[in-house]
């Protein structure tokens, strides 16, 4: 049986999309929510005026891309033990 345990950290989920949110008022929200849970004073400049790190297209041979369709089952297993482990 599987049950929920507490811990005491916080977490802050996003996806990498949201640091290129086009919709200003949406990415404003964003900036604005993740510099309040860092408890940062100083708020986050405009995320399209910094450097892209890992933004090339180097590909090592530890990537992988999971959508890639020689990884079908693998996607399909990991789907199905998170649907598993969140219910």
């Amino acid at each position: 049986k599987k049950r929920l345990s507490s811990n005491k950290f916080k977490v802050f989920i996003y996806s990498a999309e949201q640091l290129n949110d086009n919709n200003a008022t949406r990415l404003a929200q964003f900036a604005s929510d993740l510099q309040h849970f860092l408890r940062l004073q100083t708020p986050f400049p405009d995320f399209e005026t910094l450097p892209k790190s890992n933004s090339n297209k180097d590909i090592y041979p530890e990537y992988m891309d999971i959508c890639d369709v020689k990884y079908d089952r693998l996607r399909i297993t990991l789907l199905k033990n998170g649907k598993i482990a969140s219910d």
